[in-house]
């Protein structure tokens, strides 16, 4: 008997991906599909559009509702979803065909299955040059895999790939309802992926991790990731304070004095965000967020940030309280983010 796979997809002022996005999931090769579109209070026609597939084809499901965001979107989908397995999948990227028949094909008795992805940037597809086999984590070898996730470090030969994104995961269905996993919403902490991940994967039997790349995942400038966000630094805090609390429950000590030496580059990061906008604005920013206790306390703790030139410059300048050097820097930065970007992109 096939396995029906959930696939949940928020949807969101993407008027100019929809099509393509949903197309690519009714072209997979692998059929046994469950469908969900999720019309988040969509400004634009999106609504419609989802009614029109859900017209053309029975395995799509749409829920229309009020604009609650990307984790409230996602959580209403698992709420209805009935797939023995569970995948999210971003409005505005695309599958290739193949792409649920190979996740299934490699799950086999995990529980979650993480693939890699292309990238789109600017009309350029990067593919990612990965060089392994089918690697699965169990036991001592998970619980590896969620302290790299924890200390940002899952680049290397043994964890090859970023962990944090779910919309590249397959999930079995019992994992997270049996747990009750749920997603926090974005408007509360930063990375809910990352916070949704840390359980998932902890409270998991095991995890595979599989080099296919047949996700097409589009890098928006206008994107949450990507643009100015205000109140960051406080989606931060909370961040911190529930990953402290997953740290303290599950982990040990040791992890968390380590977790916390990644405090200056978080700290540096909110700096970074907030000063994406114009300078009165960003300025304001700064100096509220260096009158924080929260930034005073690691700013004294801390000499210097130990990771990453644009994070060391920022911590540097806020270490001085030059705020206006925060701005500029960030201010510069931005003219050669293109160029940046592709270059990561290509490691």
């Amino acid at each position: 008997m096939e396995h029906k796979v959930s696939i949940i997809v928020p949807i969101y002022n993407v008027e100019q991906y929809i099509r393509k996005c949903v197309d690519s999931i009714l072209n997979q090769t692998y059929d046994n599909l469950e469908i969900i579109l999720i019309d988040d209070g969509s400004p634009d026609e999106c609504g419609k559009i989802c009614d029109e597939y859900a017209d053309m084809n029975t395995r799509i499901k749409v829920i229309h509702k009020k604009n609650g965001g990307l984790s409230d979107a996602r959580n209403a989908g698992l709420k209805i979803c009935t797939g023995d397995y569970i995948t999210f999948v971003d409005a505005d990227d695309y599958l290739l065909p193949n792409h649920i028949a190979e996740l299934l094909s490699n799950i086999k008795n995990a529980d979650i299955c993480i693939s890699g992805y292309c990238t789109l940037y600017e009309g350029t597809i990067q593919k990612p040059n990965y060089k392994f086999e089918r690697i699965e984590y169990k036991d001592d070898k998970k619980i590896n895999l969620v302290e790299h996730l924890l200390l940002g470090k899952a680049n290397n030969q043994e964890f090859p790939f970023h962990l944090m994104p779910v919309w590249k995961n397959l999930y079995r269905s019992d994992l997270l309802k049996e747990n009750d996993l749920t997603f926090v919403s974005e408007r509360k902490l930063y990375a809910e992926d990352f916070i949704f991940n840390l359980y998932a994967y902890y409270l998991s039997k095991s995890i595979v991790l599989i080099c296919d790349a047949n996700i097409v995942h589009l890098i928006n400038k206008g994107s949450l990731s990507q643009s100015y966000r205000k109140g960051y630094f406080e989606l931060q805090k909370c961040l911190r304070k529930t990953t402290e609390q997953f740290i303290s429950t599950y982990m040990s000590s040791e992890l968390l004095d380590e977790y916390n030496k990644r405090l200056p580059t978080m700290l540096a990061y909110s700096l970074f965000k907030e000063n994406r906008t114009n300078k009165n604005t960003a300025i304001e920013n700064t100096k509220n967020i260096l009158l924080d206790p929260y930034a005073i306390d690691i700013l004294s703790q801390f000499k210097k940030c130990e990771s990453g030139f644009k994070e060391s410059i920022i911590y540097y300048f806020a270490k001085r309280h030059r705020v206006r050097c925060i701005y500029y820097f960030v201010k510069m930065l931005s003219f050669g983010e293109p160029v940046y970007r592709m270059m990561r992109l290509r490691k």
